[in-house]
């Protein structure tokens, strides 16, 4: 933690106690209500469990897990609570982690969900943006859990090294729970301080597998700097919220209490939701239903019947055609009344695509622009249809000869 902490200066506690208060440390107060776990996803019996961690110590300076009545030293390691195996199921898991669930089951997170090519579940990846499947997408610490038990260790070595202000903290409300005074006369941890900051649900995020790797234990704010979809916008966003001095509190939090990743997920819908919402359209409307098609011409590939898997790869190549030509078709877009009519102001595909008779663009409306265009993508495969029709119609080769219906081939 900061140098305050070694600081020989204090200030009485306010409750005249008597007890002494080292300056920069006063947020201990507050240290019971500063993290908090996710609101859904916790097991059904860990009200229980919680009073049994309560009476495990963690020593500081080896990171010894014992039990404190018995000495006997447990492997039990901090790390993300289970949910209930079977009451919590999701995507790749029926014992998922508490933030696991909350994180995914979070209502801007379903609402971007759907389903790929093989019914697998896909959701964004939040910290680059592309769709990926649930099942690789894991719960990352926007600080780093690293940081976080150090700044933990340090406050339990704090308090070893200020007996006074470890017995006026002890005797604050709830403290008991995170802090003991050992047989020993040394001060120790419960395991239930080391879980309730590593489990706090504001600091953590789902982002995929590789960009939990590629962040590993970077700093957090550079690693941001760096990503496209946050960058020196957003470090300028939370510069405005101001987060709270290095030193104060275990976990970095703005003024108001946000933790980074609550910031960082609440940016990121508001922020890229177009971006989004487009991905998931062309998802669904384009990119799984070719999907779907190339699937189904590898399957009947596969039972060898060459014939018909021609013509379903030929439509599906035509398809493929139409959709790339479609998307590459200059089809105009109505500028505003207070932009420039020159073309060189800005896109050259931001041009009206009608004209009147002197040849000069006609205003359309933005309202009018969306409806035509909403009318015109619910008529187009209609509209396509007929026209391939009559385009095969107009490549139409004579025939071979038929037999008409009900007359036998002479015999040779």
């Amino acid at each position: 933690m900061s140098g305050s902490g070694t600081s020989s200066s204090s200030i009485s506690a306010s409750s005249g106690s008597g007890a002494v208060i080292p300056v920069g440390w006063e947020w201990m107060l507050n240290i019971c209500s500063a993290a908090r776990f996710p609101e859904l996803g916790m097991p059904a019996q860990w009200a229980k469990t919680a009073k049994v961690h309560e009476k495990i110590l963690i020593d500081p300076n080896d990171g010894r897990v014992f039990n404190p009545v018995t000495g006997k030293t447990l492997s039990s390691a901090v790390g993300f609570i289970k949910a209930t195996k079977g009451a919590d199921p999701m995507p790749g898991s029926d014992a998922p982690a508490a933030a696991r669930v909350a994180l995914y089951n979070a209502p801007e997170m379903q609402k971007s969900a759907l389903l790929d090519s093989d019914a697998q579940h896909l959701v964004p990846c939040i910290a680059h943006g592309d769709y990926v499947k649930v099942e690789s997408l894991q719960v990352d610490h926007m600080q780093a859990k690293e940081n976080i038990r150090k700044r933990q260790d340090d406050l339990i070595r704090m308090l070893n090294d200020k007996p006074d202000f470890a017995e006026y903290l002890l005797k604050q409300q709830g403290m008991n729970k995170f802090f003991v005074k050992h047989t020993d006369g040394k001060y120790y941890s419960t395991l239930l301080f080391y879980e309730v900051y590593f489990n706090d649900i504001d600091n953590l995020w789902l982002i995929c597998g590789a960009c939990n790797l590629h962040k590993s234990d970077q700093d957090t704010l550079a690693w941001l700097k760096d990503q496209w979809l946050y960058g020196q916008e957003f470090l300028d966003y939370l510069g405005k919220l101001k987060l709270k001095p290095n030193g104060e509190g275990i976990l970095k939090k703005t003024q108001n209490e946000q933790g980074l990743a609550e910031v960082a997920i609440a940016w990121f819908w508001k922020r890229h939701a177009n971006y989004i919402s487009t991905a998931k359209s062309l998802l669904e409307n384009l990119t799984i239903p070719l999907q779907i098609l190339n699937k189904k011409v590898d399957h009947i590939i596969g039972y060898g019947r060459q014939e018909r898997a021609m013509r379903l790869q030929d439509s599906l190549n035509a398809r493929i055609l139409l959709a790339g030509s479609l998307v590459r078709a200059p089809i105009g877009m109505p500028k505003g009344d207070n932009e420039s009519s020159h073309s060189s102001s800005d896109e050259g595909l931001r041009i009206s695509p009608l004209k009147d008779d002197h040849g000069n663009p006609l205003q359309i409306s933005r309202d009018d622009y969306i409806q035509a265009a909403q009318e015109t993508a619910s008529a187009a495969p209609g509209l396509i249809k007929e026209r391939l029709k009559q385009e095969l119609r107009n490549k139409k080769t004579t025939a071979p000869p038929t037999t008409p219906k009900g007359q036998k081939k002479a015999k040779r």
